[in-house]
């Protein structure tokens, strides 16, 4: 009776430890795939992802398509829920959620201007983001500090964040969000996707930039390019100031980019205005600066049709002798336009025409001659 205790005693031990192998086997977390990667997901629904935009006319929240112009501000809103239906669990968690916000080429990004989550508040969206190098694909990554419960009242079950983007260019413009999470308690992947239509109004687009340049402190505007002479033989001046004028001459209100390309040698001195207001440039890369009309920087605002706007600053030359081409150009929605303007900086002799000679007295002295 005792050996067959402890036979039935030890089968108990070694049972007890496949089973805990077993169970151990199957809480094993795996890896959150990436977006678009097949997933081997529960039998249970468990992740509602929905995908809104504004409506401008009712300013509700809608899943339907939405118009929209050239240079519009639109508000998309992501909201993911988690629910699982399976009525032999309950308590379970999702965490890593794994958000790409896929925009067409017409939209620009503008930010994230909100977050809404129930618990933990409140969040910042831009500390969990991150941008491919074109700006058209936006990633929210926010591992483990935002989780969601399936049970009410634990924790919350949905969260949304929203951003804004400016419409660049006319179309059927759609606007698709992937999300992929995990289900802690199992390590189950949960995959889910959603799109929303933006329709954008079509409309004539044309943009004009006309490049002038005057002599610095002038008012005599030249459209092709101007040369600086000589006075008493030297240069007259070394500065000269550039007018860039942009008009939209199409039928819909357009953001407009104006970026002025400085050729090597002329040297900004910090002095823009736009519209006669002290404005300098919102972007400066090296030799190139760029100013933004498109309501998100401080330019300004889109341009509507007949409206026109100009930017005025000074530019030092450098090395006389040389031919400065200054150009700009524009872009508003689907147009663009450029135009040039010169600088010829020509070098001057000093008056009188000295003649210098060395004459050679000895071997041991030299003594200049100054012949006029």
């Amino acid at each position: 009776m005792i050996k067959i205790n402890t036979i039935l005693m030890s089968l108990g031990i070694v049972l007890a430890l496949i089973l805990s192998a077993v169970n151990s086997t199957s809480l094993t977390t795996t890896t959150t795939p990436p977006v678009s990667d097949p997933l081997v997901v529960d039998p249970w629904p468990q992740l509602e992802v929905v995908k809104q935009v504004m409506n401008p006319t009712t300013h509700h929240w809608t899943t339907d398509p939405i118009n929209a112009n050239v240079g519009d501000t639109v508000r998309f809103n992501i909201t993911v829920k988690y629910f699982d239906l399976d009525p032999n669990d309950a308590c379970r968690l999702m965490t890593k959620i794994h958000i790409v916000d896929h925009l067409e080429n017409n939209f620009k990004y503008n930010d994230a201007l909100s977050m809404h989550i129930s618990w933990p508040s409140p969040l910042d969206p831009t500390a969990f983001m991150t941008f491919d190098s074109g700006k058209k694909h936006i990633t929210w990554d926010f591992g483990t500090t935002v989780v969601l419960s399936e049970t009410s009242g634990y924790l919350p079950s949905i969260f949304y964040l929203e951003f804004n983007a400016t419409v660049n260019a006319s179309g059927s413009l759609n606007n698709y969000v992937e999300v992929n999470a995990m289900e802690t308690c199992c390590g189950v992947g949960a995959y889910g996707n959603a799109s929303v239509l933006v329709n954008v109004c079509t409309g004539n687009c044309d943009i004009t930039v006309a490049n002038c340049v005057a002599e610095d402190g002038g008012d005599s505007w030249n459209p092709n390019g101007i040369e600086i002479n000589c006075v008493n033989g030297v240069p007259a001046i070394d500065w000269v100031t550039f007018r860039i004028c942009v008009t939209n001459t199409g039928s819909i209100t357009i953001p407009v980019t104006v970026k002025d390309i400085l050729p090597n040698g002329l040297i900004y001195d910090g002095s823009a205005t736009v519209n006669g207001n002290p404005h300098e440039p919102d972007f400066k890369d090296g030799q190139n600066l760029y100013w933004y009309f498109d309501g998100l920087s401080h330019s300004g605002n889109p341009l509507a049709p007949g409206q026109s706007v100009c930017i005025k600053f000074r530019a030092k030359m450098g090395q006389c002798g040389i031919l400065y081409l200054n150009k700009v150009n524009v872009t508003g929605g689907d147009c663009t336009d450029e135009d040039t303007a010169s600088v010829k900086w020509l070098c001057c002799t000093p008056q009188g025409n000295a003649d210098i000679t060395v004459k050679k007295r000895s071997q041991s002295r030299l003594y200049w001659s100054v012949e006029w």
